[in-house]
């Protein structure tokens, strides 16, 4: 599996089914913002489950991060579900895993995500915390209007001053 793949299919358990075509390139414009290409989103095909099924999944991949192996990709502020891995290395230290997505608290996922540390031994020390700056990063003017609107307890702005 490659990390694009792993990406592809922590997308998939975000939004409960629906596997996108995957791509690198959203949108290309010109410095005047004339737009040269735009990525078309690309249905390629759907998991069915039973929505109590999709729930489990989403709560254990919320434990893994709120108090298991995945701890280290934990951000104040959102809704982060992943899990941790290692893919064995015969020639070297074990490679890292963390797949990942997340969401403004009571809104959907919107970004998903797959980091792979080579030679990285555990994916909780190694892989969770770059997803974590990942995320943050996407997230952080929302997280920063959030706590600046009063909408945030201490905690966020706790974390928020951390990943600066």
């Amino acid at each position: 599996m490659t990390p694009l793949q792993a990406a592809v299919m922590a997308a998939a358990v975000a939004n409960k089914g629906l596997v996108w075509k995957p791509y690198i390139v959203d949108k290309i414009k010109k410095e005047n913002g004339d737009i040269l290409y735009e990525n078309e989103p690309f249905l390629i095909n759907r998991i069915r489950l039973n929505n109590s099924t999709w729930e489990l999944i989403d709560t254990a991949l919320k434990e893994v991060v709120n108090s298991g192996t995945g701890r280290g990709a934990k951000i104040n502020g959102l809704e982060v579900r992943g899990k941790t891995g290692t893919a064995q290395n015969p020639h070297g230290d074990d490679h890292a895993w963390f797949v990942a997505y997340a969401s403004m608290p009571g809104e959907e996922p919107e970004i998903a995500l797959a980091v792979l540390v080579e030679h990285g031994e555990h994916g909780a020390s190694a892989a969770a915390p770059i997803a974590a700056e990942v995320m943050y990063g996407y997230f952080k003017e929302r997280l920063a209007a959030a706590v600046k609107d009063g909408r945030q307890k201490k905690e966020q702005k706790e974390t928020i001053n951390t990943l600066n």
